[in-house]
């Protein structure tokens, strides 16, 4: 060749018709296509053999995956789904790393509404896979699972109860006669439609109070039911945080 002329620049063929540098797991043939010299034609000179091959792999990128843990949040029933995993990022990587730029989104199955307030199981759904950056991408890694399920619970949305310690006597007592709650603790339609009052020892419905006759009774409880828009129950999302009954006067 001489010392006047050097190799500036190789163009490159690999087994899959690129012409740049591959970046996804596989088995790659690449050859020379043809070469460029910094001394003008120089390269006429030469009768270079392009048929040479080299082969080289690419191996998967080995990770482990595991959902996160969410037993020790903290939700309330707020009278919509909660599905706290449903998001980007809902596993930590135990073992190995992604690729710079890319994101892994793992799917979750989960046991059953997620409406009310109870515990809710959850598991990873491996069919699910999709690894993406600005592509599908998952066929370049090798993952393994470590904690594919867990547990979260819903917890009941508390309210407190303030009472009218005098009521007009044969009366139409609705709820709002005898109990109000405080502030807004209900949800998404949630309403009270009935109530309950233990006086004096005997569960009274409201209908029953109004024959009270005048004088001072004393609460010991107090049961409420609330429904939603929808007409059903939904008691069991709630708690009452006050205990305390006062003495009420019907007169």
């Amino acid at each position: 060749m001489g010392a006047d002329a050097s190799i500036v620049r190789a163009n490159v063929e690999l087994s899959n018709g690129l012409t740049t540098t591959a970046r996804n797991a596989g088995t790659y043939t690449e050859r020379i296509l043809s070469l460029s010299f910094d001394n003008g034609t120089v390269g006429n000179n030469y009768d270079i053999d392009f048929s040479t091959t080299e082969t080289y792999i690419i191996n998967r990128r080995d990770i482990t995956i595991s959902v996160l843990d969410i037993s020790s949040n903290k939700y309330v029933y707020d009278g919509t789904v909660q599905h706290p995993l449903d998001y980007v990022g809902n596993y930590s990587i135990t073992s190995g790393s992604l690729a710079s730029g890319e994101y892994l989104k793992i799917g979750i199955n989960y046991s059953g509404d997620c409406l009310n307030a109870k515990t809710f199981n959850y598991s990873y759904i491996s069919s699910l896979n999709e690894l993406s950056g600005s592509n599908n991408v998952l066929s370049n890694y090798d993952i393994s699972t470590g904690t594919t399920e867990g547990s979260f619970t819903i917890g009941k949305r508390s309210y407190v109860l303030s009472y009218s310690t005098i009521v007009a006597a044969n009366a139409d007592i609705t709820s709002s006669s005898i109990v109000q709650m405080t502030g807004t603790p209900l949800v998404n339609g949630d309403i009270i439609s009935d109530i309950t009052v233990t006086i004096n020892g005997k569960i009274f419905t409201l209908a029953q109070m109004n024959s009270l006759p005048a004088g001072t009774y004393t609460i010991t409880n107090v049961s409420i039911t609330i429904k939603n828009s929808s007409g059903n129950t939904v008691t069991s999302n709630y708690k009452n945080a006050s205990q305390v009954y006062p003495s009420v006067r019907f007169e």
